[in-house]
């Protein structure tokens, strides 16, 4: 059997192109982004190949695409380089609800306002995919950052570790090139002391298993981007062994943070001291993060010896 047997057997069974289809998918290199806009009561799709730098790059795929509306719910086989679908309305609206087309949509201000305003009321799989999308958007300079930071607000209020980490990853990557931008850095800030509130900085009984893991990318993230919380959290280095599992590394992190050259002693002497490989990978990531250039050499000649690598 070949896949071309399983692509007719799901076509007959559902009376699609499905081989057509799938042929035209997986010979083609790359994948679609879909432009929606909004005007005078329709919607107009657009697609093109996506680029991570945003450059037009042309190709059209056959996508089958779900629309749901307050007008009902429809399902289009998008294989043109345009669509114009007459709706009514745009409230409620959402292009590929649970994420099944394998395409990023790029909505107009207009949709994205509103995708933003109803955030909370959509599934974790559909926040989760905005979330993506709208990261990738901002690299590709199809978003603007302060689109991306109103999204960053309204997941303040998210409760599912789903669309909570993938906030937390698009957030950990941006830091990196925003770290100095007061703009960024502020509503960052808010959404992780949001969230590390819901999860609780010290374990509860009967806590979800995604708990743990939450708390200590909070904890962490939170330490670099709050000099109030990491000198808090910090001061919690000399019972080191007695914290929980998950707060050992956010510990030893913001005590590099909070204390600077006070602090890179006391690091290296825990380091060469355990035998445990996961304390010691908590160690040199809290000997990487510190931000002094002295104090970065020293740390970096460091790690780079046997005292890490053996």
């Amino acid at each position: 059997a070949r896949s071309e047997d399983l692509w007719a057997a799901l076509g007959q069974v559902s009376d699609r192109p499905v081989g057509r289809i799938m042929a035209e998918w997986i010979n083609r290199p790359g994948y679609p982004i879909v432009h929606a806009n909004w005007a005078d009561g329709k919607l107009t799709l657009r697609q093109e190949r996506f680029r991570a730098d945003g450059g037009p790059s042309p190709g059209v795929w056959p996508i089958p695409l779900r629309i749901s509306s307050p007008a009902g719910e429809r399902v289009e086989l998008f294989e043109g380089e345009k669509l114009t679908l007459s709706l009514g309305s745009s409230k409620g609206l959402r292009i590929d609800p649970d994420r099944a087309a394998f395409a990023r949509i790029h909505y107009d201000s207009t949709l994205f306002d509103q995708m933003v305003d109803g955030f909370q009321s959509m599934t974790p799989v559909d926040q989760w995919g905005f979330i993506m999308d709208t990261h990738a958007f901002v690299y590709a300079e199809l978003v603007p950052l302060d689109r991306f930071l109103d999204l960053v607000r309204a997941g303040s209020a998210l409760n599912e570790p789903f669309p909570v980490r993938s906030l937390l990853v698009a957030l950990s990557d941006l830091y990196d090139p925003l770290y100095d931008v007061p703009a960024f850095v502020a509503p960052m800030r808010q959404f992780l002391r949001a969230q590390l509130d819901r999860v609780g900085l010290e374990p509860r009984s009967k806590e979800a298993d995604s708990a743990a893991l939450l708390r200590e990318i909070l904890a962490a993230n939170l330490s670099c981007v709050d000099s109030v919380f990491a000198r808090q959290l910090g001061a919690r280095f000399t019972e080191f062994d007695r914290l929980p599992p998950e707060l050992r590394g956010p510990v030893a992190l913001a005590h590099a943070r909070a204390e600077g050259s006070a602090a890179y002693d006391p690091l290296v002497r825990r380091l060469k001291a355990t035998t445990s490989e996961g304390e010691r990978v908590q160690i040199v990531q809290a000997l990487a993060s510190f931000t002094g250039g002295s104090l970065v050499r020293r740390a970096l000649g460091l790690i780079t010896t046997s005292v890490v690598t053996a």
